[in-house]
């Protein structure tokens, strides 16, 4: 009698263990890809992918006149968000990306956007990831 007592004790705690489904990954490969938050984009370690968000910052180099010696720039870029708000400064949460493009004027503060984004080699600012270059966008409404 004990090997089948062992035997249903194991298939009644088998049949009761909790199964979840594996989390979904959006995939890099082909045409259909997966849109993310920016919080998702962050924590994924995928090097592109598309993400919606809000302009919460714009930032262009100021001009720097010919002879003249400036400080070097950040580069131009935008701040997109997971939550709709404005930003003075850079500082960041893990819902907020900055991103390079020399696009940063043709952006509307507090517009929604799809982006197409992608990881580069380098990293030029203090944020946890290294920089992110926008390949494309979009309005949302």
């Amino acid at each position: 009698m004990k090997p089948i007592s062992v035997m249903l004790a194991l298939l009644v705690l088998t049949a009761c263990a909790v199964q979840t489904p594996p989390t979904p990954t959006p995939s890099t490969t082909g045409n259909a890809q997966a849109t993310m938050t920016v919080a998702q984009f962050r924590m994924s370690g995928i090097q592109q992918a598309t993400v919606e968000g809000y302009i919460v910052k714009i930032y262009a180099c100021p001009p720097c006149p010919a002879g003249a010696m400036c400080k070097p720039c950040m580069g131009d870029n935008i701040v997109i968000s997971d939550e709709d708000k404005a930003l003075d400064t850079y500082s960041l949460t893990d819902k907020d990306l900055i991103v390079f493009t020399d696009k940063a004027k043709d952006f509307t503060l507090g517009k929604r956007y799809s982006f197409t984004v992608r990881l580069t080699e380098g990293k030029s600012t203090m944020d946890s990831i290294n920089d992110v270059e926008l390949l494309s966008s979009s309005t949302l409404p």
